[in-house]
């Protein structure tokens, strides 16, 4: 998916040792990437003290309902409006997101939102 020349981002957290197969790395190669990580949080399930476990302890107790966090849900073809609504000010945001398809979005359980799309991408200019 990445053109040639690009570069390739990687965050979480993985639970155990990752291998990279060696097709996969001849396309790093042969397409000549970057790749590059960046820090999320930290992720100690059994310690029980690491931001994940406490966001998940969160979401199931109802302290933090993710789906009142997003107040725009825009379609890929509506991107401009979303940066503009950032860029301006224009009016409220606390997250927009990139909607691709119904039906994902509502396994979600985000029906009650803008737009009725699964999640593509998120921006959120700061965390509440």
């Amino acid at each position: 998916i990445t053109r040639r020349g690009g570069n390739v981002i990687t965050v979480g957290n993985p639970h155990g040792d990752m291998r990279l197969e060696r097709d996969v790395y001849w396309q790093i190669l042969r397409k000549q990437l970057q790749i590059n990580g960046t820090w999320n949080s930290s992720f100690v399930p059994e310690e029980k003290e690491d931001d994940w476990t406490k966001t998940l302890d969160a979401m199931m107790t109802g302290k933090l309902r993710p789906e009142k966090q997003i107040t725009h849900k825009l379609s890929f073809e509506n991107l401009k409006t979303g940066l503009e609504i950032m860029r301006n000010k224009s009016e409220y945001y606390n997250k927009i997101m990139l909607v691709r398809d119904c039906d994902g979005f509502n396994r979600l359980g985000l029906q009650d939102n803008r737009f009725n799309a699964s999640a593509a991408g998120v921006y959120s200019p700061h965390f509440r």
